[in-house]
């Protein structure tokens, strides 16, 4: 076996490279643990979890295995995966189990006219149930970044899809803007918002003496 974790929580690993076991991570009666950047590859099955709950998978990827990429039974409830890349055909859940899927979405809010960054604007997300899922202000960079959300629910007889989501932004002196959206990755969401106010003093172009038009210079010379 790769790593095995049996009657052990609140454990924390990071950065390991898995390759060519019978099973890359088993976890047995194990709750609580969080592990991020997996590279797991070529193994008969990657993950397996029994009798473990409210684990943690983060931005990790699964290829290449023989069985199962991720494998839950005996009641292994509240596991969650967050930027997890795997064949989804390759996911298996037992009924009474449960695993959450989630993505890293970055929301960056634009000045339409001047294609600008709006710092310090108002973000809001609701899942497709109507559920307010994520809120929050964009940095100077327009930017509000690394929001997890969910994409789905399998507990073990169906997947329940929180999608759309609804993103939606707003800042005083512009417009507001949503976007109905599927996040089924990780991925960057734009939103474009009119300034009320644009500044009057745009550039004139004198037509007669820019270069830009010598078609019309000729014409005057």
């Amino acid at each position: 076996k790769g790593i095995f974790l049996s009657i052990s929580s609140n454990n924390e690993l990071d950065s390991n490279i898995i390759i060519n076991n019978n099973v890359a991570l088993d976890l047995s009666s194990s709750s609580y643990n969080t592990f991020n950047n997996l590279e797991i590859d070529s193994n008969m099955d990657s993950i397996m979890l029994d009798s473990s709950t409210n684990n943690i998978f983060t931005n990790s990827i699964l290829t290449n295995s023989q069985n199962s990429d991720i494998f839950l039974e005996h009641s292994s409830g509240g596991n969650v995966i967050s930027n997890v890349r795997y064949d989804i055909s390759k996911e298996n859940v037992e009924p009474a189990s449960k695993l959450i899927r989630k993505w890293l979405v970055d929301i960056k809010i634009i000045n339409n006219q001047t294609q600008n960054p709006i710092s310090n604007s108002d973000v809001k997300v609701w899942d497709g149930r109507g559920s307010l899922v994520a809120s929050g202000k964009t940095n100077s960079q327009g930017v509000l970044s690394s929001i997890e959300i969910t994409d789905y629910a399998n507990n073990g007889r169906r997947q329940i899809s929180s999608n759309p989501h609804i993103f939606f932004a707003s800042k005083n002196g512009f417009t507001e803007a949503s976007s109905t959206i599927e996040i089924k990755g990780s991925t960057e969401v734009v939103l474009k918002l009119n300034d009320l106010n644009p500044p009057s003093n745009l550039p004139i172009t004198n037509i007669f003496t820019d270069p830009a038009f010598p078609f019309i210079n000729q014409r005057q010379a």
